[in-house]
């Protein structure tokens, strides 16, 4: 208890402290009390809050391009999935339709007389057959 009632009067001892310093120093409109002191403290305070400014700067430099550079690489990755998808698609359909021209160009060599012959070969007995006919 003794120890906390010691933290309590240190903090309104300093409160009150630095609350006299303000209101003289705003009174007079210049610096009064440690001159030097405040003096480096105020250079130390600036290098140390243009590093961090150089920092947050090059950081979110850093991520803006990271993230356009994602963003460009995710749509240039589906544009790819996408135009790599209709080549096999397309692929496909140029096999398809060579087949069917290759079966239509062979219809259209043989003509009529070449489809009979060729339905005849299909329908023709074999020798088998053939013998079991005359047997009977």
């Amino acid at each position: 208890m003794i120890v906390a009632l010691t933290y309590v009067g240190v903090s309104i001892g300093a409160l009150l402290l630095l609350t006299f310093v303000y209101v003289v120093e705003d009174i007079k409109g210049d610096r009064v009390f440690f001159l030097g002191l405040r003096d480096k403290l105020d250079a130390l305070f600036m290098r140390v809050l243009q590093k961090i400014e150089l920092f947050m700067f090059s950081l979110s430099t850093g991520f803006v391009r990271i993230l356009l550079h994602y963003g460009a690489h995710s749509i240039l990755k589906r544009t790819l999935a996408f135009i790599k998808s209709l080549e096999i698609k397309v692929e496909e359909l140029v096999r398809k339709n060579r087949r069917i021209a290759k079966s239509i160009s062979t219809i259209r060599s043989k003509g009529h007389l070449g489809s009979l012959a060729e339905h005849k070969e299909e329908v023709a007995l074999t020798e088998k057959e053939k013998t079991d006919l005359l047997s009977h």
